[in-house]
Parts: C-alpha cells; structure tokens; sequence
C-alpha cells in the first residue's frame, strides 16, 4: 500500500502567519486547502514537500459574498458549496454545473476552487466559465494585495503566476447582462469523476433586438492552458444569431486548439471534440436548437 511521506503540518493562525511562514520556507511548503489532489500525487511520489500549510480555519478565506459589482468567492470556499448556492446557479449558472460535475459528492465537500484554480490544470473543470465570466483572481501577500484577470494567472501546465509568500485569496466575477447566458460541457469517457478530454464554456449576451452584444469560449484540456478562443467570440459579436454562425464560431475555436495526444485521447479525437462541444455550448447558451 502507498504511502504518505513525512511532513509536518502547520496550522497558522492568521493569514499573516500564513505569508511569512510561506515566505521563509519557498521551495519546501506547499499549501494544503481541499488536499483532494496534493495527497494523492504525495502518495504516488509525484511530489514531496517538508511543510504542509493547511488554510482551512482561515474564515477570511471562506465564502461566496455579494457585492457591487458581483461575487467574491474565497479561495477555500468548497466546489459543493459553490455548486448549491443560489447566488452562483442564478447569475454564474455555467460555473455552479462545472463546480458540480468536479469528482465525488465527497471530493466536492472538501476541494475548494482556489485549489483547482491554482493547479493550473490545463481540463480544470473551473477555469472555462471563470474565463467566460471574465474572473478576476485577488492574491494576498505581506505587502499587501494585487488583482489580475483569471487569463494571466496560469503560465503553463501546473504552473501560475504565484510568488513566494503569495496567497490566493479569492475570485472576483462581475454579474453578467440582464441579457446575458452561460454554458459548460464537459466530455471525458465516464459520465462522472472523471478528468475532462475536452470541456468547453460559452457566454453569449444579446440586445433587447437579439444582436449579439458578446460572445465569450473557453477550452480546456486542449493547450498547455484554458484557452479564451477570441477569434470564436468576435465572429458572433454585432450579429444576429443562428446555427450557421454558431457553426462558423465552432470552427474557429477548433482552429485554435493544440491538444496532445495521452491515455484519454488522441490529439485528433480532441480536436474534433472540440467542435462538438463549443457548438453544444453556444446553442446552449444562445437558445438555439
């Protein structure tokens, strides 16, 4: 049987706590939020770490707020809580079903959205309708706190622009148009509790005449991360909306993706996929059958 490696376990008191202890230890700390991922790769060998840094009892960290503009999301706020909260399934419908179909009932009450956000998962089931929604991530640190969009936050594969003693504190979504609809698909071999060979988020808001005013795609699980397909988007920008166009914008997304090839598909397979899944979304979202 495999087991964890030794580590020691520290508990902080506060976020300040957190920073410095971050910033005095970089390179052998690793935060603990959900730990959904991090104890099963410490298991296999496929990290290590000296220090695990739990943030759970942090409450500032926590919870889905209203405001102004939108919602604030803690970073250590739980996929499930995400998923059920009548705030997100009302105005983020498409980030509320993502949040949802990530893993088991009991994965979802312990993994948190700051944690698969910041794995930087190029299929993070998150990341397509944060993008969509034209998130916005709040990182704290020592020296107080910076805020970026959500498509500057990830650099690569497993990689995002955290440094050390940095936390990310929480997620910033601006409430969509009155006009506005939103969509996810997620496509892997299991109907469940699986990680996604494509997955897919559309945002489309129209006029009170039916012009599209926006159109936002992400793709994920396609690149060496989510992808804003922008080119997709401004095909249906200004346009009254039908299946040829959704079809065109379907097209234009595929062309930009660059999967690979490994255990859950073949680089073609996924590519074509990705036509299926943008078109299925942006009918979703457009109300076209």
């Amino acid at each position: 049987m495999e087991r964890l490696p030794s580590f020691a376990y520290v508990l902080p008191a506060s976020i300040g706590e957190a920073g410095q202890f971050l910033a005095a230890h970089a390179g052998v700390v690793k935060i603990l939020a959900g730990g959904t991922d991090l104890l099963v790769g410490m298991k296999e060998g496929i990290n290590n770490y000296k220090y695990l840094l739990d943030l759970k009892q942090l409450a500032e960290l926590t919870g889905i707020k209203e405001t102004a503009a939108g919602v604030e999301i803690g970073a250590m706020t739980t996929l499930h809580e995400i998923a059920e909260s009548a705030l997100i399934k009302q105005d983020w419908p498409a980030l509320a079903q993502a949040a949802g179909m990530i893993g088991s009932p009991q994965i979802r009450v312990r993994a948190t959205i700051g944690g698969n956000i910041s794995n930087a998962s190029p299929s993070a089931d998150s990341a397509p309708p944060l993008l969509v929604y034209q998130a916005t991530v709040i990182i704290w640190s020592i020296d107080g706190k910076r805020e970026l969009p959500l498509a500057d936050f990830f650099t690569g594969p497993g990689a995002t622009v955290l440094r050390p003693g940095e936390i990310l504190y929480a997620i910033s979504i601006p409430k969509p148009g009155a006009n506005a609809s939103g969509a996810y698909f997620k496509h892997g071999p299991r109907r469940a509790m699986d990680i996604a060979v494509v997955n897919v988020a559309a945002l489309i808001e129209t006029d009170d005449d039916g012009i599209c005013r926006q159109a936002r795609i992400a793709l994920g699980a396609v690149a060496p991360t989510v992808l804003l397909a922008e080119q997709a988007g401004a095909i249906l920008s200004g346009k009254k909306l039908d299946a040829a166009l959704l079809e065109e914008a379907a097209l234009a997304a595929q062309a930009i993706a660059a999967p690979v090839t490994d255990i859950r598909g073949s680089a073609g397979y996924r590519k074509d996929m990705v036509k299926v899944f943008t078109l299925r979304a942006l009918k979703k979202a457009a109300g076209i059958n």
